[in-house]
């Protein structure tokens, strides 16, 4: 009981110091805003390609059930409604749009001419230039444009092969729903099975990723601490194993608070995953992360050379891991990150034994690398 209740006094000693820096407090405070922050601006209208869709008037059914398709429509396509083609063309020479669609006023009896005869164009679109977004936004016209179409055929086959032009348009739009569902042709799934909402919000989905390498730039930079305080001796009067152990607390004390801050910018942000879930993924990936950051800061000699790895090692969480797309890198490249595996098991299903043994070789690492260090440190002190 008494290493237990003196483990929590310096856990307290050491969280204390940080918590009376104003820099650590606003950083803790910013990690939830932000991602609330974020969440909300996803709910905004956004998108990469921005177009001003236009009605002639006075505008068919069909016209404005494709115009409501893509207003309502929730993708990184941003439609604007403009009251004339001609506002919509000056939209796009402003800039203000990158691409001008204009439905004209008989869209229907366009359709049924191009069911028919398999030619006539539809749609004016209006663009400043050609680029893979707005061919890509392009597609998302047709989508709109193909159940107006789908239905043009069926009337024409109907007609023109069953005589059934004596039909009333409700009968016919009865008879093709009644045959017709909304179903979604493709459907995604994560690796555990679990479905992937469509029209998910693509502002907030390398939040998780950004989290994970703010949590651990937070305990390589209380590395640095651990090198001022080495350098100055403040704990010499300690023996060598409490000595090799104090840096891990270190890092510990810093990255808890900060993960209760990540918990709940998750939370804020629409992004959690469940109690359960979110506490063994942060569980497994907090002594990851100290342990990571102290097998590197005993495999630098120098604080410089500490410090000139921590930028270069952030660029790599963002490169390798699948923060804000999967590059299916080979695993060697992967394995070496503590961020790849908790995100892994945010992504897809929860695979505990790769990160235990990942824990297991970052432990007899740091077993190593920490004997060695000391083992240097006081060869040189002797030198000296």
């Amino acid at each position: 009981m008494s290493s237990i209740r003196r483990f929590f006094l310096w856990y307290g000693l050491l969280s204390k110091r940080l918590l009376r820096r104003p820099g650590y407090l606003a950083v803790l405070l910013l990690i939830p805003l932000f991602a609330l922050a974020l969440a909300l601006f996803s709910r905004q209208e956004s998108g990469v390609v921005t177009v001003a869709l236009c009605l002639e008037e006075p505008a068919d059914a069909a016209a404005r059930t494709t115009a409501e398709r893509l207003l309502n429509a929730e993708s990184i396509l941003r439609c604007s409604a403009y009251p004339d083609p001609e506002a919509a063309r000056e939209a796009v020479r402003s800039g203000q749009a990158d691409a001008a669609w204009i439905l004209p006023a008989d869209l229907e009896k366009r359709l049924d001419f191009f069911a028919r005869y398999g030619s006539g164009g539809s749609i004016t679109v209006v663009e400043r230039e050609e680029n893979v977004f707005l061919m890509l936004a392009r597609e998302k016209l047709y989508a709109a444009l193909y159940p107006e179409l789908s239905f043009s055929v069926f009337r024409n086959f109907l007609v023109n092969e069953l005589g059934a032009d004596a039909l009333p348009e409700e009968t016919l739009r009865g008879a093709y729903a009644g045959r017709f569902t909304a179903e979604e042709l493709i459907r995604f799934t994560y690796v555990d099975g679990s479905e992937i909402e469509p029209g998910g919000r693509y502002l907030t989905a390398p939040l998780r990723g950004i989290l994970a390498l703010l949590l651990l730039l937070c305990g390589l930079a209380s590395g640095m601490y651990c090198y001022r305080e080495e350098r100055e001796e403040s704990f010499v009067w300690l023996s060598r194993p409490k000595r090799r152990l104090l840096p891990l607390l270190c890092h510990l004390t810093a990255m808890v608070p900060a993960a209760l801050a990540v918990l709940a910018a998750l939370y804020l942000s629409g992004l959690w995953l469940g109690l359960g879930r979110e506490a063994v993924m942060m569980l497994l990936y907090l002594p990851c992360c100290v342990l990571f950051c102290e097998v590197l800061r005993c495999l630098s000699p120098r604080e410089e050379h500490y410090g000139a790895l921590i930028p270069i090692l952030a660029v790599a969480v963002l490169v390798l891991c699948p923060v804000f797309v999967d590059l299916q890198l080979p695993l060697p490249f992967r394995a070496l990150l503590p961020t790849s595996y908790y995100l892994k098991a945010a992504l897809g299903s929860l695979a505990l034994r790769p990160t235990l043994f990942y824990l297991a070789a970052l432990l007899l690492l740091w077993s190593l690398c920490s004997r060695l260090r000391f083992w240097f440190l006081a060869r040189f002190s002797a030198r000296e």
